[in-house]
């Protein structure tokens, strides 16, 4: 069956996050990484739920550090989730390409405070779409969170390509019928869409 819909996942495709992102933020509220990653991941994935706001996901993990200037800890956050994003120019323009052809859709595990860096930073310009676990309360590799995109689609699950970074969310896509990559970089990437004739 021919392929009609390429659904991207987005963080780690569409841009990298430099690890001194956290470092630095780390350095200037003199806290230690291990614990910041520590609460950051155990919140985190209740944000990704939508079970946190925009300001409640880094206001529990400030008030989990014993951070007393929100606000600014705030302001950094997002200055910081900006600041060091590094687009992937030629996926970039590859969807550009692919959009002239096929519906291009993004499913994407994200919080609310990640979308906000997003935004500006204008990833989903090339979407018709953007399903977010943070908005519809599940996320990847729940196979609910698949079942609901192919019903947003409209289209048989055989139509549907997905691309993701992590192998653990390929699966649940592939039970459904959805075809597969796992992203490892841009040229393996290229790669594999010609070998699907889709370049």
């Amino acid at each position: 069956m021919v392929i009609k819909t390429i659904v991207f996942d987005v963080g780690g495709i569409l841009y990298s996050q430099s690890k001194k992102r956290y470092h630095a933020f780390c350095r200037k509220y003199k806290i230690k990484y291990k614990d910041f990653k520590k609460f950051y991941n155990h919140y985190g994935r209740l944000a990704k739920l939508g079970k946190l706001s925009k300001r409640g996901f880094p206001r529990i993990v400030a008030k989990s550090l014993g951070i007393k200037d929100f606000n600014n800890f705030y302001k950094d956050w997002i200055k910081d989730n900006i600041k060091y994003l590094k687009k992937n120019k030629q996926v970039d323009r590859l969807l550009l390409k692919l959009k002239k052809k096929y519906l291009i859709a993004a499913l994407t595990n994200v919080t609310k405070t990640k979308d906000i860096s997003r935004k500006k930073g204008n990833y989903y310009k090339h979407f018709k779409f953007v399903m977010r676990s943070n908005k519809v309360g599940m996320k990847k590799a729940d196979p609910r969170i698949y079942k609901l995109i192919i019903k947003k689609i409209k289209l048989s699950p055989e139509e549907i390509l997905f691309i993701d970074n992590a192998p653990k969310n390929l699966p649940p896509a592939r039970k459904l019928g959805m075809r597969i990559i796992l992203f490892k970089n841009n040229t393996q990437l290229i790669r594999d869409l010609k070998k699907l004739k889709i370049l």
